[in-house]
């Protein structure tokens, strides 16, 4: 059993993704498809995963909204997207797109230079607890973004801004409110979270990143991940509760008595309510510096959870792997 567990020890999917081409149509290619004033849309089902075409005839651009990726190719979101299948990935979209054009002229190499408008990056966790499940999504929900707003629904919350997003969900609690003709395929031995980050098109606006940059090459999505991670503040290694205290013990040895206390009860605070309440605190900045420096997790987590990411990260991976 390892002794230090981070985020970034996850393997990271990519879920929904959006992507734009300059694309030039004759009207005959999208006459048929559903007039939404200022474009033309199409939606296509594949695997389960809802794929949604879209005409700007006046920019002469197409957009391709994938619901999920790994849907898509695996028939199932859970499935982890292989940087391998991209050229199949291609040929599949090029099938798509000359089959509802009644074209033949989008060959697979001409989506290497799209541009990416949507990128959802997520990670499932597992626990055989529903209890630790619940306090797992509670942890999380404790990082609220900076003047991001909260939308709850049944299965989990999201936080966010126009540019960018956290959302936490119960993957069985979606199937059974959402999709309830669906099975769990891990019900039988797991509940699973699905934490995920969403970043939109405002979050680069000086730089464009094409498909082939993201679904062929693993280091620029660690790259996007960390950089989420980061501004969470979700970054460094998880505390439990022995983990906690030791660090606020030795904050104690190394620094004034009047500042170490304050230094105390703000991480304490932090750790019952979360971000929301704690930024408002005096030298709140200052606070957090101690856990960046010290590569930890600034907001404790219970020591039944900790256990859970322990034992079944590897468990399940090594399955799935």
């Amino acid at each position: 059993m390892i002794n230090k567990i981070k985020l970034s020890d996850y393997p990271i999917n990519i879920d929904t993704i959006c992507f734009k081409i300059n694309a030039e149509l004759n009207e005959s290619c999208y006459s048929d498809w559903e007039n939404k004033y200022k474009f033309y849309q199409t939606i296509i089902f594949v695997n389960g995963s809802r794929v949604s075409i879209r005409y700007y005839h006046y920019y002469k651009c197409l957009s391709i909204y994938i619901d999920s990726l790994p849907g898509l190719l695996y028939g199932s979101s859970q499935e982890l997207y292989k940087y391998s299948d991209y050229p199949h990935f291609k040929k599949i979209l090029s099938g798509l797109l000359n089959g509802v054009t009644g074209l033949d002229e989008f060959k697979p190499d001409v989506w290497d230079y799209a541009r990416i408008v949507r990128l959802d990056l997520n990670q499932d966790y597992y626990f055989s607890s529903k209890s630790n499940e619940e306090k797992f999504r509670d942890w999380v929900s404790k990082f609220n973004m900076p003047y991001g707003k909260d939308v709850v629904y049944n299965s989990g919350k999201k936080n966010g801004t126009k540019s960018t997003n956290l959302t936490c969900y119960s993957k069985d609690e979606q199937l059974k409110t959402k999709y309830r003709n669906f099975e769990n395929p891990y019900s039988h031995k797991c509940f699973c979270t699905r934490v995920e980050f969403q970043l939109k098109a405002n979050y680069w606006k000086s730089n464009k990143i094409y498909l082939l940059n993201i679904l062929s090459n693993n280091c620029e999505k660690k790259t996007f991940f960390d950089i989420m991670v980061n501004k969470m503040n979700m970054n460094g290694a998880i505390m439990n509760n022995g983990q906690f205290y030791y660090f606020l013990k030795k904050i104690q040895q190394e620094k004034r008595k009047d500042f170490a206390e304050n230094i105390k009860k703000f991480y304490n605070e932090l750790s019952k309510s979360g971000f929301s309440k704690a930024k408002k605190l005096p030298s709140y900045k200052n606070y957090i510096k101690y856990t960046i420096e010290s590569g930890k997790n600034p907001i404790k987590i219970s020591d039944s959870v900790y256990k859970e990411l322990v034992e079944l990260k590897d468990i399940y991976y090594s399955e799935k792997n």
